[in-house]
């Protein structure tokens, strides 16, 4: 009797072994002809870099605002994202495994000096993982520091068709699903699952609005170097502060699911790229891209991908 358990459970394994390659081989497929409707084989292997500008619209609760976003990716992994909205211009660098972020008062706006940003360790995974799922987006690949595996997870009707589902999945919990247009092989969306951002923003409203307002800038003029230095030491301490509120008001939001969907495919110089990406939470629609324009192999200066690189 044992020896038959001992049977059956070998085939089971076997089998199941089976279905995972045929799983894997069959998303192997399908990716390869999702990356042949962006471009040849060979002009993405002449791809060493890509930059990109747009117009991002945001809507969080009832405030609705905009953003000129410019990114620039080094490949294999290297990438910056600089947004510019009043007050400050704010710079994301990742290199390597390494993410951090930076903000630089613009010349109208009179607002503080440059203002570090905490190395918090979620809040580093997570900028790593929307780097990821940005070249996942535009090129179907991840930065060499994050290897995922590919598995097929079945097909999904569109209003218009068909699409493939491939389920991605890499090191530190990072997972993501492509939807690719069965007859096109264009990628139609990426979705995943993370924490709901807009619970914990509304969280930090609510705090803000029993907080006290910060003391004004405009008589810093009248103060010592002493004094300036300690109410720097003020602000630093209440932004790491917030923080700390932010990450622990994030921690207790609900799991969502986040979904980005491209569209307005053109080709620039040989490669097909979307041109709109919406992007929505937990069916909601909250951002979207306008990307104005894409710059095909621009060359990057060294300090560009620095940790103050301008």
């Amino acid at each position: 009797m044992r020896s038959l358990i001992s049977v059956t459970i070998c085939i089971f394994l076997l089998s199941f072994g089976v279905l995972a390659q045929d799983s894997d081989a069959k998303a192997q497929q399908i990716l390869t002809q999702a990356r042949a409707a962006i471009a040849t084989e060979a002009q993405l292997k002449l791809l060493q870099s890509l930059s990109i500008n747009y117009t991002a619209s945001r809507t969080i609760g009832t405030t609705h605002f905009e953003s000129d976003i410019e990114y620039d990716i080094l490949l294999p992994d290297k990438f910056r994202r600089r947004e510019s909205r009043q007050p400050f211009t704010t710079v994301t660098v990742m290199q390597d495994e390494n993410a951090f972020t930076y903000s630089v008062p613009n010349p109208a706006s009179g607002g503080d000096a440059l203002r570090e940003n905490s190395g918090d360790p979620q809040a580093q995974a997570r900028r790593r993982a929307d780097f990821t799922r940005v070249l996942l987006g535009l090129l179907l690949r991840t930065p060499s520091e994050m290897p995922v595996e590919y598995s097929y997870a079945g097909e999904y009707k569109e209003p218009d068709g068909v699409a493939d589902l491939i389920d991605v999945k890499g090191k530190d919990g990072f997972a993501a699903r492509l939807y690719i247009d069965r007859s096109s092989h264009r990628l139609l969306a990426l979705s995943y699952q993370g924490k709901q951002l807009s619970q914990a923003v509304r969280t930090m409203a609510r705090m803000a609005g029993n907080t006290p307002p910060p003391r004004p800038a405009q008589d810093e003029k009248k103060l010592t170097q002493e004094q300036l230095a300690q109410r720097q030491v003020e602000r630093w301490t209440e932004m790491e502060k917030r923080r700390k509120q932010f990450e622990e008001a994030l921690a207790q939001a609900p799991e969502v699911e986040y979904r980005w969907s491209f569209s307005e495919y053109k080709n620039v110089k040989g490669i097909n790229l979307p041109h709109h990406v919406t992007k929505s939470e937990a069916g909601h629609d909250y951002e979207e891209w306008e990307i104005s324009n894409f710059r095909i192999n621009p060359k990057f200066a060294p300090a560009t991908f620095g940790p103050k690189g301008k």
